[in-house]
């Protein structure tokens, strides 16, 4: 196979897809600019243990409820903040 399975790319799909296909192409330098500009999204994804975060941004976004099953359970303020922050500045939600 070729790609990747992200956790960004529910956030992000456009931009995971043109990294993953300019790498596959050959163009690593945009493959790495594009991986620079997506790292702060996607270490913001892992602030909490996976789905945590992704849909606590999905929430935030405005695409899903913010619902998760015990032993899971909903972000904070402070990791929402943070979320929040990086999502406003990647250009997905407004500041």
């Amino acid at each position: 196979g070729k790609g990747v399975i992200s956790v960004t790319s529910n956030i992000a799909p456009a931009e995971m897809a043109g990294m993953v296909a300019a790498y596959l192409r050959g163009d690593v330098g945009e493959a790495r600019q594009l991986h620079h500009r997506l790292l702060p999204l996607c270490d913001a994804m892992f602030i909490e243990t996976n789905p945590i975060p992704v849909k606590g941004a999905l929430s935030i976004m405005g695409m899903i409820d913010n619902e998760l099953r015990l032993p899971l359970v909903s972000l904070g303020s402070r990791g929402l903040d943070t979320v929040r922050k990086s999502l406003a500045d990647f250009g997905i939600i407004g500041a």
